[in-house]
């Protein structure tokens, strides 16, 4: 099953069956916010005490946003320069471009698909999710 929710104050998609729950948020940065197994209860991903998300903001110290979850970091995980053309001196964020933008995402009954586009490199990620809880980049 697929549904609407919210986790702490975002809006939240969450993926679940029989054995499985996770809950994703599309704002900011598509995070696999928590991955609970179903018959034991137990949390799989760090989660923070706080009730209200802690957002940041594009090009933002990825410590002082949420931390907790599962974010993708892409092209990078640390703040730096692209060494080649054509983007040869770009300065790449902290943690990369992804985890702070907000993702696009559709689903239907068998998966979820999630998108964003980069904003200084013009590169595009896509990901689904399978109810199976198989992730496919492409």
């Amino acid at each position: 099953m697929i549904s609407i929710s919210s986790y702490k104050n975002k809006k939240s998609i969450v993926l679940e069956n029989a054995q499985i729950r996770a809950e994703f948020i599309p704002e900011p940065g598509g995070k696999l916010a928590s991955l609970i197994n179903k018959n034991t209860g137990y949390e799989y991903l760090v989660q923070r005490d706080n009730a209200v998300y802690r957002d940041q903001t594009y090009n933002g110290v990825y410590v002082e946003g949420e931390c907790s979850g599962f974010d993708d970091m892409f092209p990078t995980i640390d703040t730096c320069r692209y060494e080649n053309e054509p983007w040869q001196g770009v300065e790449m964020p902290d943690h990369g471009e992804v985890w702070s933008l907000p993702w696009k995402f559709e689903f239907d009954d068998l998966a979820l698909k999630m998108s964003v586009e980069g904003v200084r490199f013009l590169t595009g990620l896509k990901r689904i999710f399978f109810l199976e809880m198989k992730i496919h980049y492409v």
